[in-house]
């Protein structure tokens, strides 16, 4: 099994590097020989989460979920990193789902919850991104939202809030086009140390899982409940993107763990990755049986 390769980024190719803010990890815009405009994210500070990154996007292709890619990269100093080439195409502008939303229902008049996301998607006229290509019975940007939502659950990525996700804005046309899955770095129970990790069940992981959306009176909604609301809102759609879950093989999984160079995650978070993955699948399959 070939394992994912490194990119070196020389002290030169720093040079000029634009702070980004936000998060909790240092980023920076770059600008890279054969790759153009991309971020840069140093995580060595934060719990070297860039294996957390560069699966989640395998994942999301598997699952057929259109995503940034994300590279593992070493600066200078062996300082691990992650690279994302832009998904901002020339001649448009980012519009970040928090901008979407103000507009759509008013400044903090609205609460941040699943249904809420949905309806702003319709009423914008979204498009798919750039060469997405739908499968049935997924005919919009809003169903394809529900599909982001679903693989965050299957990867237990907490952290969908209104800035994790967004739209592209054609400056002559204006048109709107829905942007790829990122930023799925608290995934895959990245924040546990190795300690935890050993002896924790997925279960009673995911039962302690936050997401990032809202219920009744301003209450956060458990990962287990955002997903019951996708389905209740949208069912032949969620079941649609379960299947599509269902169907891919625990040894898929391990392979793609096997391909992370040594150095880049431990054992136990490894290990742990791939049981909650597996967890996770099951919950969906049982869903999906019964609904």
């Amino acid at each position: 099994m070939n394992q994912f390769s490194v990119m070196a980024i020389s002290a030169e190719a720093l040079i000029g590097a634009e702070v980004v803010e936000g998060g909790a990890a240092e980023k920076y815009r770059v600008n890279l020989p054969g790759i153009g405009t991309a971020i840069l994210k140093n995580d060595n500070e934060s719990l070297n989460g860039a294996w957390v990154e560069k699966n989640t996007s395998e994942l999301a292709a598997l699952v057929g979920i259109p995503a940034a890619i994300y590279e593992l990269a070493e600066l200078p100093g062996e300082i691990k990193a992650i690279i994302s080439p832009s998904y901002l195409r020339p001649g448009h502008y980012e519009q970040s789902g928090k901008m979407l939303l103000n507009q759509h229902f008013g400044q903090k008049n609205y609460s941040y919850t699943v249904n809420t996301v949905f309806t702003t998607i319709d009423a914008n006229d979204i498009s798919f991104p750039e060469g997405y290509i739908p499968f049935e019975p997924i005919t919009n940007a809003a169903e394809l939202m529900a599909g982001y939502l679903i693989f965050d659950y299957w990867v237990d990525n907490i952290d969908r809030h209104y800035e994790n996700w967004g739209i592209q804005v054609n400056l002559v046309t204006g048109r709107k086009e829905l942007l790829p899955s990122y930023d799925h770095g608290l995934s895959l129970g990245f924040l546990l140390f190795d300690e935890e990790c050993i002896g924790l069940s997925p279960a009673n992981h995911v039962q302690n899982q936050s997401s990032a959306f809202l219920g009744g009176r301003g209450r956060s909604l458990s990962m287990n409940e955002m997903l019951t609301n996708i389905v209740v809102t949208k069912p032949q759609v969620a079941k649609a993107w379960m299947e599509r879950i269902a169907r891919i093989e625990q040894n898929t999984i391990v392979d793609l763990f096997d391909r992370i160079p040594d150095g880049w995650v431990s054992d136990e978070k490894k290990l742990f990755a791939i049981n909650l993955l597996d967890f996770n699948r099951l919950q969906l399959i049982t869903l999906m049986n019964s609904s």
